[in-house]
């Protein structure tokens, strides 16, 4: 499923083609949810969103295709929020992720302001 969204993302630069990026950055972050597992590590998820966002990232800023980024960010902190949600129901002092949340959502505007032109900062909250 890795190889799959790798491909995608790779015929997606090749071809210029957005639907395929969208298509292969869905893929990408619904593996981890189609192959959960009973003793699931949270090192391993946290790994794989931070390369898969790196590959996003790379590939939205490459193309300046938005689109991408919001995506991504909505899918990667869905995925958090899943996480944090399990490990609170096992242990309630695990607030500390909220906080590494919440501060990930706050930042983002930042982070996209920086990488982005002055006519798409206007548009920007």
């Amino acid at each position: 499923m890795i190889l799959v969204t790798v491909a995608a993302g790779f015929l997606a630069v090749r071809y210029s083609s957005q639907l395929i990026a969208v298509l292969g950055l869905l893929g990408g972050y619904l593996t981890p949810v189609m192959i959960e597992s009973d003793a699931p590590s949270v090192i391993t998820l946290f790994s794989y969103l931070l390369l898969l966002g790196f590959g996003v990232f790379y590939i939205a800023w490459k193309r300046e295709w938005r689109l991408l980024h919001y995506l991504s960010f909505t899918c990667t902190w869905l995925l958090i929020a899943k996480v944090v949600d399990a490990l609170l129901q096992e242990d309630p002092a695990t607030w500390v992720a909220e906080i590494f949340l919440d501060k990930f959502r706050r930042k983002l505007p930042d982070v996209l302001n920086r990488f982005s032109s002055a006519s798409e900062r206007e548009m920007l909250p």
